[in-house]
C-alpha cells in the first residue's frame, strides 16, 4: 500500500485517539481495522483499560484474535450492544455495510457513550447519520479525507479536536 493510500485508511486516527486520550473507561471499536485495533489494543491494554473489539467477518476477526487478552475482547457482532450496561467512553464505528450500517450502530450506540467517532462520515455514511445528530455535540474533521465524526451527547468536543 502507497503513502497516499494508507492515509485514507487511517485519516481517523488523530480524532479517535484524541478522543480515546481525553477519557479514561472502556472503548469499544465496531469493524475491526488493520490501523485501529493494534493501536487501540497497544493504547488501552497499557493502561489498563477495557477494549471490545466487534466484527461481523469471522475471517476478518479471526486476523487479530492474537491481541485477545486481559483487557482485549475480540467478538463477532450484530445489531445490538454486546454489553447494553457499559457506558463507554469512546465508541468507533467503522465497520462494513455488507453486515449493518454505521447509522444502526449510531443509534445503538448513542445513548452510551461518551464520544462516537465515525470514520468515512460522507456519501452513504453521513447521509444516514445527519438526521441523528440533532441536540449533540458534532464536529467533524476535514483535514485529512475521508473525513470522520465526532459527537457526544454529554460532554463538549474537545477544543484540540477542532483543528483537526
Amino acid at each position: 500500500m502507497n503513502p497516499d493510500e494508507e492515509a485514507l485508511w487511517s485519516s481517523h486516527l488523530p480524532a479517535l485517539m484524541s478522543c480515546v486520550g481525553e477519557t479514561y473507561g472502556p472503548v469499544c471499536e465496531v469493524g475491526i481495522g488493520n490501523f485501529s485495533t493494534p493501536l487501540l489494543h497497544a493504547f488501552c491494554v497499557s493502561r489498563k483499560r477495557m477494549l471490545v473489539s466487534l466484527e461481523s467477518d469471522v475471517s476478518w476477526m479471526m486476523r487479530f484474535i492474537n491481541l485477545v487478552s486481559t483487557y482485549h475482547e475480540i467478538g463477532l457482532s450484530d445489531r445490538t450492544d454486546p454489553y447494553p450496561e457499559t457506558r463507554w467512553s469512546v465508541v468507533f464505528l467503522d465497520q462494513s455495510r455488507e453486515f449493518w450500517t454505521r447509522a444502526e450502530s449510531f443509534k445503538v450506540f448513542v445513548d452510551n457513550a461518551e464520544f462516537i467517532v465515525c470514520h468515512d462520515f460522507h456519501r452513504e455514511n453521513e447521509e444516514e447519520i445527519r438526521g441523528l445528530l440533532t441536540g449533540l455535540n458534532v464536529h467533524v474533521t476535514r483535514r485529512q479525507e475521508p473525513p470522520t465524526l465526532i459527537c457526544s451527547k454529554t460532554r463538549e468536543i474537545p477544543s484540540g479536536l477542532l483543528d483537526l
